[in-house]
């Protein structure tokens, strides 16, 4: 086919794409050009690169999100698998990444947990980071456990790195010198109200924060006094409007507010616990 002719069913691939809703249908209609292709930017496709085009963007237009048909999302300059049993990577947690370097900036931490690891990015971005650290990923689900293990395993960090399947830190007896988390926070709802990419094809329990989407907190907050070391810190990820609640949870469990940190767009989206020492 000319160069030309991809045009043409560049052009037709976006008027699908635009009239399902889907943002910037032009962008999504060249890069599911080259994943029919194998390659960036293709200059031409074939018969039957046409028809695999033809069947991404018929998931396309069924608004199954970009990162689940090309099996990987970007987050922090690393490329992680994604798939429907986990929540696909989004550019505002990256804030919590930039939050930990910021707060170890002249010592890594030995110990790093990271609670509802799902694909692994905040473990394993923050492992690539720091060679001297190690670090344990608990999930609930035994298949985003599966996706977070193949990821440690793409990153080369596997001698540092482990997975395990379980409820939030409930079965932890250790002590960590940073917990990580990003908890369903989104409360129930307002589910509904998600875009089709989130509400239709990503796990909800990986999502839904309960009536007042403090849900997951309740259980996590109260147990960081017993798994951080004595200098150790907690850095968690909430909505925009759950900074205070959060943080009076966290003091009501025997937890000090130490830090907070905005999101890329000016909104409330991280806070530093740290152990209240008597």
């Amino acid at each position: 086919m000319s160069g030309a002719g991809l045009e043409d069913v560049l052009r037709g691939a976006t008027a699908r794409l635009r009239t399902a809703g889907v943002e910037h249908p032009a962008r999504e209609a060249r890069l599911l050009a080259g994943l029919a292709a194998g390659c960036d930017e293709p200059r031409s496709l074939s018969p039957g690169e046409n028809r695999r085009l033809a069947t991404l963007v018929a998931r396309r237009v069924r608004r199954e999100p970009f990162a689940q048909i090309a099996g990987f999302r970007e987050f922090w300059s690393l490329d992680f698998e994604v798939t429907r049993d986990t929540l696909t990577p989004r550019p505002d947690s990256e804030t919590l990444i930039e939050c930990c370097l910021d707060r170890f900036e002249h010592h890594q931490p030995a110990r790093i947990l990271d609670l509802g690891t799902g694909t692994g990015c905040l473990l394993v971005t923050l492992l690539v980071a720091w060679s001297a650290s190690a670090g344990l990923g608990v999930d609930v689900s035994e298949r985003a456990c599966a996706v977070a293990a193949r990821n440690v395993r793409r990153h080369g960090i596997g001698e540092r790195a482990w997975i395990m399947c379980g409820d939030w830190g409930a079965a932890l007896d250790s002590t960590f010198d940073l917990v990580v988390a990003n908890p369903p926070y989104v409360p129930s709802g307002d589910m509904t109200g998600l875009d089709p990419e989130v509400a239709l094809h990503e796990p909800g329990m990986a999502i839904d924060g309960g009536v007042d989407g403090y849900a997951c907190y309740r259980r996590i907050v109260p147990r960081l006094a017993t798994l951080l070391s004595r200098d150790g810190l907690a850095v968690v990820e909430h909505g925009p409007e759950q900074r205070n609640g959060l943080a009076a949870l966290a003091v009501d469990s025997g937890l000090d507010v130490v830090g907070a940190l905005d999101d890329y767009g000016g909104r409330h989206r991280v806070l530093v616990l740290a152990r209240r020492e008597p």
